[in-house]
């Protein structure tokens, strides 16, 4: 029985694969019930549709509750006790499964365009009610209380309370990571940028006057190579004369989309008449 469920879950991961939908796959790795299988695997979506079935309905809905609050952007495994409280080992520990009632392995399927915005603030609150209408999962990352605050920011746009040391542990970096750093500090900016620049991303944008932008870029050459440095985009954003945030946020999410659809020239009017096509 279980065989034939699990063959059902991965035709159903297949579609999601396919359609490209961000979702969660769930597996048991230790139950102490003898009625639940070890093995037996669920799908969460991110719009909280549960597939499958693990066979207790208390802690199906436990697991989805935990799931949509976290989110989570790398594998890891939670330990449900026995009054269903649900905490993260990320590091699979044989030895301690007994003292479980349920251990479960998380693998997140990202395929949506992902876009950190490190440093709350106007512009990055201004930015990420652009890009999550342009089909981003826009994460926030500051350390501030004030800017970290859900009712700040669209309901899709993950809020994430972090000292910007501790980045690794809540970024993912992929050809399809897009970061905007813009902190409340040019220093900060530059010592996150350091920790950055040599990830896997498609976008690296930093906010600054063409001033520091020259002088950042001096620095950041002592940390990498120059076929990387010419792939920073600093000053952020397209030149537009932004002033206010929005203006801004504008310049920055159409500088993303660019890069994002391989733009490589962008005419300022493309009036076939204008510029004597035929």
């Amino acid at each position: 029985m279980t065989q034939i469920i699990n063959q059902t879950i991965y035709e159903k991961i297949s579609n999601i694969i396919a359609s490209g939908e961000t979702s969660w796959i769930i597996t048991i790795l230790y139950v102490d019930n003898i009625n639940l299988k070890i093995g037996t695997k669920i799908i969460i979506k991110k719009n909280g549709e549960f597939i499958g079935h693990i066979g207790d309905k208390i802690i199906e809905k436990a697991i989805l509750k935990h799931i949509m609050e976290y989110q989570y952007i790398n594998s890891i495994t939670l330990t449900i006790d026995k009054d269903h409280n649900i905490e993260i080992s990320p590091v699979i520990d044989h030895i301690n499964y007994k003292m479980q009632k349920m251990t479960l392995l998380v693998e997140p399927l990202f395929y949506n365009d992902i876009l950190y915005i490190i440093g709350g603030g106007h512009c990055g609150k201004s930015l990420a009610e652009l890009m999550v209408n342009c089909n981003f999962t826009v994460n926030v990352i500051d350390c501030r209380t004030e800017w970290i605050m859900q009712s700040k920011y669209p309901t899709e746009v993950k809020i994430i309370k972090a000292n910007y040391n501790e980045l690794d542990k809540y970024m993912l970096f992929t050809s399809n990571t897009f970061i905007v750093i813009m902190t409340h500090s040019h220093t900060l900016d530059q010592i996150i940028a350091k920790t950055i620049i040599n990830k896997k991303y498609k976008y690296l944008g930093i906010i600054g006057s063409n001033i520091k932008a020259k002088k950042m870029l001096n620095t950041l050459k002592n940390y990498t190579d120059v076929p990387t440095i010419n792939k920073i985009f600093l000053p952020i954003g397209l030149n537009i004369k932004s002033q206010t945030p929005y203006e801004i946020a504008i310049s920055i999410a159409a500088q993303i989309l660019a890069v994002k659809n391989d733009v490589q020239h962008i005419h300022f009017n493309s009036n076939p008449i204008l510029n004597n096509f035929e």
